[in-house]
């Protein structure tokens, strides 16, 4: 059993003995996670959705604006900064859109500063 597998298990166990889900969602997705997995709070939301525990999300105002990035085609890291991202350094505003990219969400094309970002 992988590691990230062994860390998984107490966090369903402790969600099939909840009772109410509370979850936090923050813009660094991966905490655990294996390969080819999801993360576990996304395996926790999963399982709270398959046991139909009333369920309560809390969610970072950068992953919000992920959403609305999510409907913009061939945006440059630049331009997501100055629209979704004022308030983090442009480092920040490049891992951003690496982390959307890794959970498939974005398609980078390009390398460097003619990279863009599209939906898949």
């Amino acid at each position: 059993m992988s590691r990230a597998r062994a860390r998984s298990i107490p966090c369903l166990i402790a969600v099939e003995r909840c009772d109410i889900f509370f979850g936090i969602i923050t813009p660094h997705y991966g905490s655990g996670q294996a390969p080819g997995q999801p993360a576990i709070t996304h395996q926790e939301l999963r399982k709270a959705i398959e046991l139909d525990k009333p369920r309560f999300m809390l969610a970072h105002e950068h992953v919000v604006n992920a959403r609305r990035l999510l409907m913009d085609l061939d945006l440059t890291p630049k331009e997501y900064q100055e629209r979704y991202a004022s308030d983090v350094t442009p480092r920040q505003a490049r891992r951003d859109l690496e982390e959307l990219e890794a959970m498939n969400w974005l398609v980078r094309e390009g390398a460097t500063r003619s990279t863009k970002y599209r939906l898949p």
